[in-house]
């Protein structure tokens, strides 16, 4: 199941506005290693996984190297890699600095209150989804964070999985999926426009990943020679 993305940051309040924490909720886009740690065969601690991140090994990243969290907390000067909330070996110098709560294949859930924070679920249920993000947002909001990202979903029908569970011959994206997720987008960016005026202090940015991915996959010779992996 295929779920938005959400990174919420909490700030110090002091005039460079330097970012103390950074807390990630999602599913296998922003899982840095839960899975490792989870009864489930959505596991990507095998390579090709991992082969260029630091050290040359799978960490249980559903990526070959680092994730977009951990490419955010270095440049916030927060820390170089998101941990795994579930990692047993998470130190405690390492906790107050933030977690990736996030699980691959999972629906996002607040691990405050177990409340789904939002799922893919066909036609306009979609939408329904949108209030629950903003209701979890402010329950963050009255816990002290103030600053949070969030992504829309990616152009689904275009998941390899998607593509192979609709079609035996002429492979191509799943529209009525792609369909979805952009009324999810749309729905979802105009929601996140009004808690912005409902939560004094607070900055809500809204990330588009439909856009530059389905250009990914529509004009591929735009971003450079591909890369096969060969064990």
């Amino acid at each position: 199941m295929y779920v938005c993305i959400i990174v919420f940051l909490s700030s110090t309040c002091n005039a460079l506005r330097k970012f103390s924490c950074i807390l990630v909720f999602g599913d296998s886009k922003v899982d840095s290693g839960n899975n490792n740690y989870l009864s489930t065969i959505v596991k990507a601690n095998h390579l090709p996984y991992g082969r260029d991140f630091p050290g040359y090994v799978p960490t249980g990243r559903f990526s070959n190297g680092r994730l977009v969290p951990d490419f955010l907390a270095s440049y916030l000067n927060i820390t170089n890699t998101v941990p795994p909330y579930l990692d047993p070996y998470l130190s405690n110098e390492q906790l107050p600095a933030g977690v990736s709560f996030a699980s691959g294949g999972s629906v996002s859930k607040s691990i405050i209150n177990q409340r789904a924070v939002g799922a893919v679920v066909p036609g306009a249920a979609l939408a329904k989804q949108v209030g629950i993000i903003c209701v979890n947002l402010k329950d963050l909001y009255d816990l002290g964070c103030r600053n949070f990202g969030i992504s829309g979903l990616p152009p689904i029908g275009c998941i390899p999985m998607q593509i192979t569970l609709k079609f035996e011959m002429g492979r191509k994206c799943v529209e009525n999926e792609n369909l979805d997720a952009e009324l999810y987008n749309r729905k979802l960016a105009e929601r996140l426009h009004q808690i912005q005026r409902m939560l004094p202090g607070s900055r809500v940015v809204y990330a588009n990943l439909y856009e530059p991915l389905i250009d990914i996959i529509n004009q591929p010779e735009k971003y450079g020679e591909l890369c096969i992996y060969t064990p």
